[in-house]
């Protein structure tokens, strides 16, 4: 994985969401994994992705929106050049 800024964790939100610039630059991969104690979301801000959420394979671009329910197993796949996200993300009970 690339870098990973955090803009707002618990402490701002009250435990509530966790909010990070994520950077991947090219040829970067995030292995298959899943979260158990929090839903995920991202809006891509620019690049391109190959992402996998659940059984489905996703081409994003910038300008997409995904969101991950807890317990989804993704992953996300580099390109030649850098992409970079907002990523959310929430505890779930």
């Amino acid at each position: 994985m690339g870098s990973l800024e955090h803009l707002a964790g618990p402490e701002c939100t009250g435990g509530a969401l966790g909010v990070a610039l994520v950077s991947q630059p090219p040829g970067i991969a995030t292995p298959l994994h899943r979260h158990h104690n929090e839903a995920e979301a991202f809006y891509l801000l620019d690049g391109e992705i190959t992402y996998v959420a659940g059984e489905e394979t996703y081409e994003l671009s910038a300008g997409w929106f995904m969101y991950l329910p807890r317990g989804l197993r993704s992953a996300s796949g580099g390109t030649d050049r850098p992409a970079s996200s907002h990523s959310l993300s929430r505890a779930v009970s």
